[in-house]
């Protein structure tokens, strides 16, 4: 099975060229990006839209953001602080996934209001974009490695 896509994934991580800290900063920037980019091009662009007469989608992103904030605390909670034995690049390796679903879990509803914003024509749910920037930042990398 020496054509498998598993043999090069091994021989790569085996070399010791795969990085996983700098992997994660990497895919943090990327999911912090996202929704700023998205608001800017919708604050900056797109003209005011009159607001839509509709108060149950004006909850709804501070429902899903609620729900999925709370989920990336619990998950937050699971990730260890890195001893002093261990080194970065050993603690990345164990807990990039980790810390990858907690980032997600705040950019989705950080995304979402930005999407409701666009839909709505109000800028409430901007809220729910601006906390889960705030939340990313508060979790960047080097505060979830510091525990």
């Amino acid at each position: 099975m020496g054509d498998s896509l598993g043999d090069p994934l091994r021989r790569y991580h085996a070399t010791g060229r795969a990085r996983p800290a700098r992997t994660a900063r990497i895919l943090y920037l990327g999911l912090l990006a996202g929704p700023l980019l998205f608001a800017g091009v919708a604050l900056a662009l797109l003209p005011p839209q009159t607001p839509l007469d509709q108060p149950i989608l004006l909850y709804t992103p501070f429902a899903l953001a609620a729900v999925l904030f709370a989920g990336g605390l619990i998950i937050r909670t699971r990730i260890p602080q890195r001893t002093t034995a261990q080194s970065e690049e050993e603690w990345w390796r164990v807990n990039l996934p980790r810390a990858l679903m907690v980032w997600s879990l705040f950019e989705g509803p950080a995304l979402f209001g930005v999407a409701m914003y666009l839909t709505l024509g109000t800028a409430v749910p901007l809220l729910v974009t601006g906390v889960g920037l705030a939340m990313l930042l508060l979790n960047s990398p080097n505060r979830l490695i510091e525990g």
